[in-house]
């Protein structure tokens, strides 16, 4: 880590509490990043889903339907 590094450098040592928060820094940002994820997977997968129902639905105002399609 940067922080570590330059305390080292200048001569500082590391308390157990400045290593803790750090720890605990690091730990909330990797989890708030993981949670974003997440939350991204989840919405993508809801449009998906929301996509798939339309396609599946039966005859619309048009008289459109899936199966009706010619390839």
């Amino acid at each position: 880590m940067k922080i570590s590094s330059r305390m080292e450098d200048e001569g500082i040592e590391p308390k157990f509490d400045d290593i803790l928060k750090l720890v605990k820094d690091s730990v909330n940002q990797s989890m708030s990043k993981f949670a974003s994820i997440l939350n991204l997977t989840h919405r993508i997968e809801q449009s998906e889903g929301k996509t798939y129902s339309l396609m599946t639905k039966g005859p619309q105002r048009g008289g459109y339907r899936e199966g009706s399609m010619m390839s």
